[in-house]
């Protein structure tokens, strides 16, 4: 039994106190509120409209976390994500939505890195960028060298994936295809 003194909150088990922790940790992770919390810190470095693009399992909410503070200011904004990352907010401004693949780059994923480019091409040279990247970015946008194709990709990944090593170590792989 653990209880904390002195606190409105007894915790009387300890999956209690295993779930409030969980819970805590997420709130203080959500890409909306983290976002919240550090952009107002570097907005004298935003110069004129401002155009986002929000890449990875948490772009939706990073993107709404700046769209709270940043509000008429964006002018464009790219978010690139996988379906069941998706939340059930609704996202408004001007804003495209892509899905890319997690955890295995896909067709998905070639198709977001072209509209990546094509978005990035497409911002007024008088525009800042917020970039806002999130885990899962590296399988959710892809633009291949001639020398490596979709296949060849994906069974690398599958292979990197099921080999155990950390995802730093995956990612200094992916980057040399």
């Amino acid at each position: 039994m653990v209880t904390t003194s002195g606190s409105k909150n007894k915790l009387t088990h300890p999956h209690d106190c295993l779930k409030q922790a969980f819970f805590a940790a997420l709130h203080a992770t959500h890409g909306r509120r983290v976002v919240q919390e550090a952009l107002p810190e570097h907005l004298d470095t935003l110069k004129g409209g401002i155009s986002i693009i929000a890449i990875g399992k948490a772009a939706e909410a990073m993107y709404l976390g700046a769209q709270d503070i940043l509000a008429d200011r964006v002018r464009s904004a790219l978010i690139i994500t996988a379906s069941r990352y998706r939340s059930q907010s609704t996202v408004t401004g001007p804003v495209q939505i892509v899905e890319g693949n997690h955890p295995i780059p896909g067709p998905e994923s070639l198709q977001a890195g072209e509209r990546l480019l094509q978005f990035a091409q497409n911002i007024p040279p008088e525009d800042s960028v917020l970039l806002l990247i999130s885990g899962g970015s590296s399988a959710m946008v892809e633009k291949l060298p001639e020398s490596v194709d979709l296949p060849f990709l994906q069974r690398a990944n599958e292979w990197l994936i099921g080999s155990g090593m950390d995802i730093q170590s995956i990612n200094t792989v992916r980057k040399r295809l």
